[in-house]
């Protein structure tokens, strides 16, 4: 998601030099995101969401989100694992289903344990190695 702004003074005005300083809640933690400052003008990209395979990102991943209105949204990944979600102002998301053909899976609940805060700016999905299935 990409954020653009300005930084003005009390009066209104352009801000001199202005600095600005700006980071991501993420369940319990925080990390900072860097930001483009241009004269009083910013711009920063939040990342939405991310789905990583032992830590790394997963490019091009398949995403279920399931909304509070019984929507089910599909969403392929970028080459960074990332992406951005799109709600109407009254529905929230209730969970996600992340999967890719090699096969790796994953996803989460929020009405579930380990509880997640669904209001933070992020959310991480973790994808693991499916059982190989015998018949």
């Amino acid at each position: 998601m990409r954020i653009r702004g300005e930084v003005l003074d009390v009066d209104g005005e352009p801000a001199q030099d202005p600095s600005i300083l700006v980071s991501i809640r993420n369940n319990n933690s925080s990390e900072p995101v860097e930001v483009t400052l241009e004269g009083h003008r910013f711009e920063v990209w939040l990342p939405v969401f991310n789905i990583v395979h032992d830590n790394t990102p997963v490019a091009n991943a398949d995403l279920n989100v399931r909304t509070s209105d019984g929507a089910v949204l599909h969403y392929q990944c970028d080459n960074a694992g990332s992406v951005q979600i799109k709600l109407l102002t009254a529905e929230r998301i209730e969970c996600f289903t992340a999967w890719t053909d090699q096969p790796l899976f994953g996803g989460f609940q929020f009405s579930r344990e380990p509880v997640r805060d669904e209001s933070a700016s992020t959310q991480q999905i973790e994808l693991f190695s499916c059982r190989e299935q015998k018949f």
